[in-house]
């Protein structure tokens, strides 16, 4: 938690809630905390993996050696290991008991419980069409990383942009975009700065760098070269590496609209 506190996470921001309710004015306080706990290997378990190879520099940076991060790495993802989530903390002095009954029931919404992965909710893949229009196109496995991911983050943030970018930051670990759709990876990790960053958890915003939509800008060369020439790019032979994870960019973004208005 120390280098956490130093990065500016507030450690003890839920015990301090009651406290600010008060110094408001507001009496007859209650509070409700619950937690999941999820094993080694579960969608939670690699999106924590995910989370914390985005954030992986500036852990370092904080004074956490790379050897303690891969060994977390590692027990994150062994079965019948159990980690705790993020704790669900709310505190309020209603005004009328109903307004504390409301309160309480969506404070309630993740008790402390264990599942293993077999008791849990098996979710469907999401319809072909409520999918972004690129994944529709693009092979199963790349559905799956997607929508894996987005279950994930809908649970840990709710519905909505921030679980949409953590879904493509997921997809951008293994898969890159060609043209109108999405293709496996010679190797795993983020594919640009913008992936490599992670997200701010105040804003749940990338926090910046260049991001080449898709493309993966840490590709070999000639991975890159090859990759233009099947979108036809020109003047790709006299291309540096860096404009040629621009042209492809471009490229992917022309194919995406024509697919578009084909399919539309």
């Amino acid at each position: 938690m120390e280098p956490g506190s130093r990065a500016g996470l507030a450690k003890d921001w839920a015990r301090q809630l009651p406290s600010e309710l008060h110094r408001r004015g507001l009496r007859d306080i209650w509070t409700d905390c619950g937690v999941t706990l999820y094993e080694g290997g579960s969608m939670q378990s690699e999106l924590a993996r995910l989370s914390l190879s985005q954030a992986r520099d500036l852990v370092v940076a904080e004074g956490v050696s790379p050897q303690r991060i891969d060994e977390w790495d590692r027990l994150l993802a062994e079965p019948r290991r159990w980690f705790p989530g993020l704790a669900m903390v709310a505190a309020g002095a209603p005004a009328r008991p109903a307004s504390r009954q409301l309160c309480q029931v969506a404070a309630r919404r993740v008790p402390l419980r264990v599942r293993s992965p077999s008791q849990q909710e098996v979710r469907p893949m999401p319809a072909k069409d409520e999918m972004p229009s690129t994944l529709q196109r693009s092979p199963d496995k790349a559905q799956r990383t997607w929508s894996k991911a987005h279950d994930s983050a809908v649970e840990s943030y709710g519905e909505g942009e921030r679980a949409h970018r953590t879904a493509y930051a997921a997809l951008k670990h293994t898969h890159q975009k060609v043209g109108d759709h999405w293709e496996p990876k010679n190797g795993k990790g983020p594919s640009d700065e913008r992936a490599k960053g992670g997200v701010d958890p105040k804003t749940g915003k990338p926090p910046g760098g260049k991001t080449a939509g898709g493309v993966n800008a840490n590709a070999s060369k000639q991975e890159l070269l090859d990759q233009a020439r099947k979108l036809g790019v020109k003047g790709r032979s006299s291309m540096n590496k860096g404009e040629l994870v621009d042209a492809l960019r471009k490229a992917s973004n022309r194919e995406t609209r024509k697919a578009r208005e084909r399919d539309s």
